[in-house]
């Protein structure tokens, strides 16, 4: 399993910076942990995109019992991956852009950077 090493995004200046390398495991193993700074070539602020193939052994189920999560969720890669957890999770209102109708939200979850 790999994610992709190079990435090309139409309006952004796109560079890698390094992630974390693969790990096996019985339960849950990933693949390269691929990190890419996106600049928009329009200006604005710049953002950091983050993909880690996952995969899980013992599927993405709650367990009956204890109502744990057990698998692939978040917070499992999280625990093995902790630069891969969502910190600092805001919900911010952005400005409408042109075209959207007048009475419509458009709200934007970000994590951390």
């Amino acid at each position: 399993m790999e994610a992709p090493a190079s990435l090309r995004l139409a309006g952004y200046r796109v560079s890698a910076i390094e992630g974390e390398p693969p790990r096996q495991g019985r339960e849950l193993s990933h693949g390269q942990l691929r990190l890419f700074r996106l600049l928009p070539r329009a200006g604005g602020s710049p953002l950091v995109l983050s993909l880690l193939p996952v995969r899980s052994g013992t599927g993405t189920e709650l367990s009956k019992p204890s109502k744990e999560r057990k698998g692939l969720n978040l917070v499992a890669v999280a625990a093995e991956v902790p630069s891969f957890a969502l910190n600092d999770r805001r919900l911010l209102s952005l400005p409408r852009p042109n075209g959207l109708a007048a009475g419509a939200k458009h709200d934007c979850r970000l994590g951390r950077m």
